[in-house]
């Protein structure tokens, strides 16, 4: 067996799930396809590509293994692909399609990121917050200052502060400090709904601890006088250059 046929064997055996593979204890040594941080899939996309990352186009032509057939020729298409687990559809997306019988056999490796981003977003949470219609005011200058429609930027500004918050027991105190200023503690009128990954509401969990017991909601309320003191009061250049690079990126 030449490296071409067995390369298009091993691509075959991951796609049909045909495999065995071992979770190491040692962190450092983590098997990333038996812990989940990668799927059979993305295995198989990184494989396929090689040391060169290869544009592919659609009407493009190859090779791959099919299910008791063997070597059969395929054709690129862009179609809508459901995911395994979370049955989520995927639009356009480019895959390899067996030109007999229209059956997708591979994905190539361009298109692993965009089914990647479809399952992390399938991973977040959706969290609501009540709060003072202020902090809504807040949110709007801080992206008035950058410039930024706030309906995209707002939530990023508060994942930002509770990333940093999980990271850092000091950043967490000051969110949960204030939390409870006058202007975090009026009346809470307003609704926000604010999607967040689920690695990240572990992480708030257990920032109750260090905080003796602010809940998320007071971290968000927190997070958002914390980016008025930051932004609008001129208080932290480099948050500001980082925030600047967020709003460029939304």
């Amino acid at each position: 067996m030449g490296f071409s046929e067995a390369k298009l064997t091993v691509v075959a055996a991951l796609r049909e799930g045909n495999f065995e593979h071992e979770a190491r204890e040692a962190l450092a040594e983590k098997n990333l396809l038996a812990v989940g941080d990668v799927d059979a899939n993305e295995v198989a996309a990184f494989i396929e590509q090689g040391t060169e990352m290869k544009i592919l186009r659609e009407g493009d032509r190859g090779y791959a293994l099919a299910p008791e057939r063997g070597r059969v020729e395929i054709v690129y298409e862009y179609r809508t692909v459901e995911l395994e687990k979370s049955k989520a559809t995927v639009r356009n997306v480019l895959v390899g399609v067996d030109t007999e019988t229209g059956e997708v056999l591979t994905v190539p490796a361009q298109s692993t990121p965009k089914l990647k981003a479809a399952r992390e977003a399938k991973k977040r949470e959706v969290m609501s917050v009540r709060m003072p219609r202020e902090l809504d005011d807040v949110l709007h200058l801080v992206a008035d200052r950058y410039r930024v429609a706030p309906r995209q930027f707002a939530p990023a500004v508060i994942r930002y502060y509770l990333t940093l918050a999980c990271a850092n027991a000091d950043m967490a105190q000051r969110l949960s400090t204030l939390s409870k200023s006058r202007l975090a503690t009026g009346r809470c009128q307003k609704d926000l709904r604010l999607r967040i990954q689920r690695e990240l509401v572990v992480r708030l969990r257990d920032i109750a601890v260090v905080t003796e017991g602010a809940t998320r909601s007071d971290m968000v309320r927190g997070a958002i006088v914390a980016a008025k003191e930051d932004v609008l009061d001129d208080g932290a250049r480099e948050r500001q250059r980082q925030l600047e690079a967020i709003a460029r990126a939304v």
